[in-house]
């Protein structure tokens, strides 16, 4: 946890308490862009990927008190009261909230982190008052050896009015944060980029099987996917748009070549939900490569989410529900989710009998891997007459069908 980072060495430095602050900003903007908000940040629900003092990922965890606030307001008073913004503390007369409550308790986690030590303290009227007041210590050690950025990202945050603070938009963008991205360790961007291009090639129900195997992996398999994707995240929201990927295509192999030519085609493969962008999700199942089919307990662990009633075999019922989990009935309708389960079956049901096996399963994930593999060194080895002049920039994708509206409930 980063909690226990804190209590082992008194504060975070500097670099550090930056980098992990602007995955968990990049976190909560993707949050509160799908309509939600965890409204219980601190820093005991941020924890690091790895024990390695090198490894600085963070995941945010803890997602018990999150709210769907969408056409619902949000009045009970939850969350951790150190950490908590004024109006959920004193939301219990049925007040409401925005999701501007994680942008304080972000600010609160800043200023802990940088020096050890929440900035509100005292009875809990007390710790109300000067919320309220926004009135916190920023003199003496360690704020006097501090630049600028920040401070001022802290105060941002720390604005007692909601609609003075500092939106997730804007935080993402601070400098603060921006310093922190530039400062990412380098990857092997080229490799990932490639296996991109591999995945985009696989069928609706290949590209699925993989990204069930991508949840599985552990982070040390997704370290450099991770770092490639925070790289291209140009705009820290956490998603991918169009224009991210066919730089990142742009600035790895350059404006001549087939990869950024072909962006607008890979983008399209990579969107598999139809959410317009690619989510980390996405990213990671079409960057494994290799690593997708290497582990048979990781590709039994993705075969059980989809067997849910544990039989050893997927059925037809079993695949209609998997298209309607990830999401597929927002990009098509009912009976082409129906249609397209049934021509699934047929086409990787190797023996017949109406079911998919283990088996059946780990070879749409090797052939998957092995088809766009040689399509690659096919296209590696192949002579040409001559170079070809600068393709132009690719088009962006045709727009889709808007994805549906998030679920709504009342507190």
């Amino acid at each position: 946890e980063l909690f226990d980072r804190i209590i082992a060495n008194g504060r975070i430095n500097v670099g550090l308490s930056a980098n992990v602050v602007s995955q968990v900003s990049s976190a909560l903007a993707y949050a509160h862009s799908r309509g939600i908000a965890h409204r219980d940040i601190k820093p005991e629900n941020v924890v690091f990927c790895s024990t390695d003092p090198e490894d600085t990922r963070v995941k945010l965890i803890d997602w018990g008190l999150a709210f769907t606030f969408l056409g619902a307001p949000m009045t009970s008073a939850v969350g951790s009261f150190t950490y908590a913004a004024p109006e959920v503390i004193t939301s219990e007369n049925r007040k409401e909230y925005t999701s501007a409550c994680d942008l304080w308790s972000l600010g609160v986690l800043t200023y802990v982190m940088l020096c050890g030590k929440p900035p509100f303290w005292g009875s809990q009227s007390q710790h109300l008052y000067s919320a309220k007041a926004e009135r916190y210590p920023m003199k003496g050690d360690p704020w006097d050896k501090m630049g600028g950025d920040a401070k001022d990202f802290i105060r941002g945050l720390l604005r007692a009015d909601p609609a003075k603070r500092l939106p997730i938009r804007s935080a993402i963008e601070h400098p603060w944060l921006a310093k922190a991205g530039e400062e990412l360790g380098e990857v092997d961007s080229a490799e990932v980029l490639r296996n991109l291009r591999q995945f985009s090639g696989a069928s609706t129900f290949e590209r699925m099987c993989i990204s069930a195997v991508a949840r599985q992996l552990d982070h040390h398999h997704l370290k450099d996917i991770h770092g490639v994707f925070r790289r291209m995240d140009a705009n820290g929201d956490g998603v991918l748009s169009f224009r991210e990927v066919s730089d990142g295509f742009r600035k790895i192999f350059g404006e001549a070549s087939e990869e950024y030519r072909q962006a607008a085609e890979l983008y399209r493969a990579l969107d598999v939900d139809g959410s317009k962008c690619v989510d980390y999700t996405e990213f990671c199942a079409a960057g494994l490569g290799q690593k997708a089919h290497s582990q048979d307990e990781v590709s039994w662990a993705a075969f059980k989410t989809f067997d849910s009633d544990n039989s050893g075999f997927i059925e037809r019922a079993e695949l209609q529900r998997a298209l309607d989990l990830a999401d597929m009935q927002d990009v098509w309708t009912p009976e082409v989710c129906k249609r397209v389960s049934q021509e699934l079956m047929q086409a990787f049901d190797n023996d017949g009998d109406g079911k998919i096996s283990f088996e059946d399963w780990k070879g749409i994930i090797q052939r998957c891997y092995d088809q766009k593999k040689g399509d690659e060194e096919a296209a590696l080895s192949g002579t040409g007459g001559g170079p070809r002049p600068p393709p132009p920039p690719p088009a962006p994708p045709p727009p889709r069908r808007a994805r549906g509206a998030h679920g709504q409930h009342r507190e």
